[in-house]
């Protein structure tokens, strides 16, 4: 019994620090990306939408 018990307690504990930590990686990651729009060039939506549009820009005929 004394196993089971530890054993949910430490999956609550990994539980716990998922939850806690969920936002901080992704806010972090969003904050990076955000970033990373921003040193681009600007407003981030445009950043996003002219990265996207970038191979379409190339002219598709070849010599």
């Amino acid at each position: 019994m004394n196993g089971i018990l530890s054993e949910c307690s430490t999956f609550w504990q990994v539980i716990a620090g998922i939850v806690f930590f969920a936002p901080v990686i992704t806010g972090w990651i969003f904050l990076g990306l955000m970033d990373i729009f921003v040193s681009a060039g600007g407003n981030p939506i445009s950043a996003a939408v002219s990265s996207s549009n970038q191979p379409m820009i190339q002219p598709t005929q070849t010599p």
